[in-house]
């Protein structure tokens, strides 16, 4: 059976609806897309990838008892809530393995995805989809470097993306590719943190390391590779610092291309399926605020405020060097020699006095 089979659901781009509203338990918005409840979300097998419904755990045939435990817990820890409207935004560099995260989550062909340098995710791309029971909104956002869309148009789409879920964003999920960390992917994460979202979204931030086929299910192995690279390269260590260095926000997958036919690709994509469901069920929602369209708002009043208060400082410099250019040349005018009445003169010969004395003493 093939990973992309279970959730069912929806999508459309953020400003589209489907069936019709339907009002979310949480916040009481009636502006959710989505249709009525329908299959219950299904979780895969941890053993061979194979659909298993939580009401059922053993209902794909005869197991043993430990693997009947297995799928059981698998059950519980992996399967979202229904009509809990857990919203997910994804953003990452482009290449980095976005869209085809967004379509492991939804266990179904929802987003457009490609590993190139141009992003494939477009202003007339699918950007949301909603899960038919209610349990899940993911978002979708154009990739950060594209090589064809303007930034400020990028930067425009994320952020009309982020302000389009009416309830908050409860998981920010910074998606990055193993071994790629660029000073521009930095560049990108400190504006889009510090200045567009604000420092306010900085508790629903995960990030996603995907073909990371080596620490997935390795939780100690990947803590450990975490503690290397934050002490080895500070790139990595600014984005530790971001997720409040907490190695559980970190979320290894290795997702092939379904169509790559690498070996075992059903089994490899039902792991790493499981390890983000588990990572977003276990998410603190009563402890975590979404972060809201308030918040940026918040954050732009705080970076305009700081764009003035920068903008004040650089023209007291301006004024307080015209100021010494205007009393260096009245100085040098009312000297027939400048050097003669220059104190700084005097303290550069006995600077010279100085540094001779000590070659002298050197050379001795």
């Amino acid at each position: 059976s093939s990973v992309f089979s279970s959730l069912g659901g929806s999508a459309a781009p953020p400003t589209m609806g489907n069936a019709g509203p339907r009002t979310c338990l949480r916040c009481g918005a009636e502006d959710l897309e989505g249709e009525a409840p329908g299959e219950v979300p299904t979780t895969l097998d941890p053993d061979d990838g194979s659909p298993v419904s939580p009401a059922s755990p053993s209902s794909s045939g005869p197991s043993s008892p430990g693997k009947s435990d297995r799928r059981a817990e698998v059950a519980l820890k992996s399967v979202l809530p229904s009509d809990g409207n857990l919203t997910v935004m994804m953003f990452g560099m482009t290449g980095s393995g976005k869209s085809s995260l967004g379509n492991l989550i939804a266990g179904k062909e929802v987003f457009v995805a490609s590993d190139d340098t141009s992003s494939v995710t477009n202003q007339d791309s699918v950007m949301r989809y909603a899960a038919d029971d209610g349990s899940l909104v993911l978002l979708d956002t154009i990739g950060l470097g594209d090589t064809e869309i303007s930034q400020e148009e990028v930067i425009a789409s994320i952020r009309d993306v982020a302000v389009s879920a009416p309830c908050g964003i409860d998981v920010i999920l910074f998606v990055l590719r193993f071994g790629r960390i660029t000073d521009d992917t930095i560049a990108r994460m400190i504006y889009l943190t510090d200045f567009l979202w604000g420092r306010e979204c900085l508790p629903n931030l995960y990030t996603v390391v995907t073909g990371a086929s080596r620490l997935l299910n390795k939780p100690a192995e990947a803590s450990e590779w975490i503690e290397q690279q934050a002490q080895s390269n500070w790139r990595f260590k600014h984005i530790y610092d971001l997720v409040g260095n907490d190695p559980r926000r970190f979320i290894f997958i290795d997702n092939p291309d379904p169509l790559s036919q690498e070996p075992h690709i059903e089994e490899r994509q039902a792991a790493s399926r499981s390890v983000v469901l588990e990572a977003l069920v276990a998410h603190p929602l009563a402890g975590i605020v979404p972060f809201s369209h308030a918040s940026m708002r918040k954050a732009r009043e705080l970076s305009e405020a700081e764009v003035r208060e920068l903008e004040l400082r650089r023209r007291e410099v301006q004024e307080l060097e015209m100021i010494d250019d205007r009393s260096s040349s009245s100085s040098s005018a009312s000297t027939s020699d400048g050097s003669k009445n220059d104190p700084n003169t005097s303290l550069k010969k006995e600077l010279e006095i100085f540094d001779d004395r000590s070659s002298s003493s050197s050379a001795s």
